[in-house]
């Protein structure tokens, strides 16, 4: 499996099982849509830095959790695009390139903290609610947020 995680926050260091555990969870949710030759890229930054990419490009001046930014224009999920003939981005090696997620370092920290869970354990949850928005999923509704939000836990093995 390629590796999705990058470090942006300069001086953070995750233990290698906490950027394995990542990448497993973030692999399962994008394998659960039958897609098995993918890249993507996980950044974990600071505050700071999701603050000036919320702000560029979301006009929201403030720090968040998470930010995706899909490659793919879609107007469904992933899997119904390709199914449906969409020619996706591809990536270096010809796998199909599903776009990057940004994830706050401070934000996971503060949320493991509050929902009782470890940093890894919120850290998988970013990076798996991030893959899911890469591939069309959203919350605005909440039928969309129930259909998320059951997704998320299978690739989180919490059926």
């Amino acid at each position: 499996m390629r590796d999705l995680v990058a470090i942006e926050k300069e001086g953070l260091e995750l233990e290698a099982g906490c950027v394995r555990e990542i990448n497993a969870a973030a692999a399962r949710a994008v394998q659960l849509e039958g897609i098995a030759d993918f890249s993507a890229n996980i950044v974990i930054a600071d505050d700071a830095y999701l603050w000036e990419l919320n702000r560029q490009f979301r006009g929201i001046d403030r720090a968040t959790d998470v930010l995706s930014f899909p490659a793919n224009d879609l107007q469904g999920t992933m899997s119904e695009a390709l199914k449906a003939g969409l020619e996706p981005e591809l990536g270096e090696e010809g796998e199909l390139f599903l776009g990057d997620i940004f994830i706050s370092i401070e934000h996971a920290t503060a949320q493991a903290e509050e929902y009782g869970n470890t940093l890894t354990q919120e850290l998988c949850f970013l990076a798996v609610h991030g893959m899911l928005h890469l591939m069309g999923y959203d919350h605005m509704q909440e039928q969309e947020e129930q259909v998320m939000r059951q997704k998320q836990r299978e690739a989180l093995g919490r059926n």
